[in-house]
């Protein structure tokens, strides 16, 4: 795109204007949510008969009032959010207020952006009253341009200044931070997953010369690496290396007669593209919201490595109605529930549906006609989602299976399908 000379200043001043705009709706954004908190404070919650019943919660630091738990959802709901967005912005804002005046003013005034206010108060949960205190005294003026790490600093100086007993992390003790962390819930397109940790010095430079050592074998001629680069050689190994570790049995250091470990993998795929010789996509479940993709052309070299051993189970179809006679839920209809809808049909929300409640979106009525517990009355509702159905107003229909309608408490609704949620 080229921009005349004459142009420029004014979309530039136009630009400036828009920005300025956005802050001060953010800014507006922002106190609300502290409102809506005031709106909903402990006050108004009943005594708790059950955990199922709402009750008062607090959000930010010591000191920040509770609010009630419900209200949380049907802010998230209208700004577009999940729950547990909107649970931070409420927390947010509350922090800023209570325990971060200066900041709160700046931002009120408008001279510091939420987003950098926000960033203050998520480090200042965890400390005391007086703590949170000393970060805003020496962070107000600068908050509009202070570094991350800056802030860090400030946030050590007040842990060493106001936590009783604290050591840094550069002091006589520091913690152990050794971990291994594998990122099996997000899978990229390709199908790989991260990998990342810290470990003992020793141990850190066995495991490079292995991986070196394998990285070589696997590249030379005839090697299940060769002809790729290096660091796929080395990622390759590491995979290699595991599988070799799972064949013994390492109490007694013998070979285990089943070979490998076993992978469960859910893949959906289009007829069509399976059909096909290569191309198209594949939905693996249980990899981040309601499946990630990988390239059919990844899970076919998954597939075709030696070794693997491969379970078919029935395909699920669906379009189907499957109804009995009873208010439990059978297996096969919760598998032929949760594979239809993938995650939980509150709006907005992704927790995964094999971790959900199973809901009878029509109430189970004892003295009501037989089969209403069926496919085409149930939905995947997680546990916090599925409190507000039950006891906090919302309400909603089943338009079609994997279509809903939802209803907030003060009227708000929602349309959720397979492609996402729209607000009406």
């Amino acid at each position: 795109m080229t921009t005349s000379p004459d142009l420029a200043p004014d979309l530039l001043a136009f630009a400036r204007e828009q920005r300025r705009i956005a802050d001060r709706a953010e800014a507006d954004l922002f106190m609300a949510a502290a409102t809506w908190a005031d709106e909903h404070s402990v006050d108004s919650v009943a005594p708790a008969r059950s955990d199922w019943d709402e009750k008062a919660m607090p959000l930010a630091g010591e000191g920040t009032p509770e609010v009630a738990e419900f209200c949380v959802a049907e802010l998230a709901a209208v700004l577009g959010m999940t729950t547990h967005a909107g649970r931070a912005l409420i927390g947010d804002a509350l922090e800023t207020r209570h325990r971060l005046p200066k900041v709160w003013a700046r931002v009120v005034s408008g001279s510091l952006q939420v987003w950098r206010a926000r960033q203050v108060a998520h480090l200042t949960y965890g400390l005391s009253p007086e703590g949170a205190a000393y970060v805003d005294d020496h962070v107000a003026a600068f908050a509009h341009r202070i570094g991350y790490a800056a802030l860090q600093r400030l946030l050590e100086e007040a842990r060493i200044r106001f936590v009783e007993g604290y050591e840094p992390e550069g002091g006589p003790i520091r913690p152990d931070g050794r971990k291994v962390r594998v990122g099996l819930g997000q899978i990229s397109t390709n199908g790989t997953a991260d990998l990342w940790g810290e470990l003992d010095y020793a141990d850190a430079s066995d495991l490079e010369r292995a991986i070196a050592r394998r990285a070589t074998v696997l590249g030379a001629d005839g090697g299940a690496g060769a002809g790729l680069p290096l660091d796929a050689r080395r990622a390759l190994a590491l995979g290699e290396m595991a599988r070799h570790d799972l064949c013994l049995d390492l109490a007694t250091g013998e070979r285990s007669p089943r070979a490998g470990g076993g992978v469960e993998l859910k893949v959906h795929v289009d007829a069509r593209d399976l059909a096909a010789d290569r191309g198209g996509l594949a939905r693996v479940e249980g990899t981040g919201g309601n499946g990630a993709f990988i390239t059919l052309d990844a899970l076919r070299a998954w597939l075709q490595r030696p070794g693997v051993r491969i379970s078919v189970r029935t395909v699920i179809d669906t379009t189907d109605t499957i109804r009995v006679d009873q208010w439990e839920i059978p297996d096969r209809l919760r598998r032929h529930v949760t594979e239809r809808d993938g995650t939980c049909r509150f709006p907005w929300c992704s927790h995964p549906g094999h971790q959900a409640d199973i809901d009878h979106v029509a109430p189970y009525d004892d003295a009501g006609p037989p089969g209403q517990t069926s496919t085409d009355n149930l939905t995947p509702c997680c546990r916090q989602h599925h409190r507000l159905k039950t006891h906090a107003g919302w309400s909603y229909t089943m338009l079609d299976p994997g279509y809903y309608l939802w209803r907030s408490p003060t009227g708000h609704r929602f349309l959720v399908t397979p492609r996402g949620t729209q607000t009406l």
